[in-house]
């Protein structure tokens, strides 16, 4: 069978892509330019409108902590910069735990996103501190129209099937099955999906990220996916509560780190 696309260039570029068998055109953007768009939303922005954390999470004094972001503005929070600060007993910063800064490529207007992270003492003052609560710290690059992504574009998505535990002790042997879904008419670049864990009563009890280099599966629907979290799990986490956040993007991430090339087409 021989398959043929035509491009259609009417004062603009029409993208054709494949998809589903059919042929159509995508208005996904390819990228982004670093000055389109506002510093600040015009009303609203990013809140934090649940969070949790299990500590200790394992033997080397590690902390879960995991959170639900709300975008409350009409605008689009591209490249949000999050960090974590953990707190002691007076509400104050505990100096010396290390954890690397994180990125959410997008977060839409009024969507709901998971965020977490297990982080861990890195210095014997940090890990003779007891962790009562933490806070999230975000910081977005751009605030964009909420058309700006085209009208093709939705959010990618995933359904939880399971955790699989390797080694219940040492960090970093627990793997996490999930299948994605997305509608986009053209691939998105994949970075670190995350996971947001739950006790029986459904209370956030804390999150992690996923080790680089395995697909968040922002490519192309149905795809089953494993991922191997850098941390333990919370003995607490009901894993039917579990909830995978892939994180996906319209062109590569700034930070090398969090990429995984997506192919040319489905």
């Amino acid at each position: 069978m021989i398959l043929l696309a035509v491009v259609l260039v009417v004062g603009t570029t029409v993208v054709v892509s494949w998809s589903n068998g059919w042929f159509s055109s995508c208005d996904i953007p390819e990228s982004i330019a670093p000055d389109v768009g506002l510093a600040t939303p015009e009303a609203g922005g990013l809140r934090v409108v649940e969070q949790g954390f299990s500590y200790p999470a394992n033997e080397w004094r590690g902390a879960s902590v995991g959170a639900m972001l709300e975008n409350t503005s009409d605008s689009i929070a591209y490249h949000t910069k999050i960090t974590f600060t953990l707190l002691d007993a007076d509400n104050q910063g505990i100096v010396g735990y290390g954890a690397e800064d994180d990125l959410i490529p997008i977060i839409m207007p009024h969507q709901r996103i998971g965020v977490g992270e297990t982080v861990y003492p890195a210095t014997p003052v940090a890990a003779e501190s007891t962790v009562t609560g933490f806070r999230v710290n975000t910081e977005t690059a751009q605030w964009l129209p909420s058309d700006a992504l085209g009208d093709d574009y939705a959010p990618v998505t995933a359904e939880y099937r399971g955790a699989v535990h390797r080694n219940h002790k040492p960090p970093n042997t627990s793997q996490l099955h999930f299948v994605t879904k997305t509608d986009n008419c053209r691939p998105m670049r994949g970075w670190s999906p995350i996971a947001l864990f739950r006790d029986g009563s459904g209370t956030l009890i804390g999150g992690t990220n996923t080790y680089v280099g395995l697909s968040a599966g922002c490519t192309r629907p149905g795809v089953e996916k494993w991922v191997t979290v850098r941390g333990l799990l919370p003995d607490a986490a009901d894993d039917a509560r579990t909830e995978l956040y892939p994180y996906c993007d319209i062109q590569d991430p700034p930070n090398p780190r969090t990429f995984e090339p997506a192919p040319t087409s489905r």
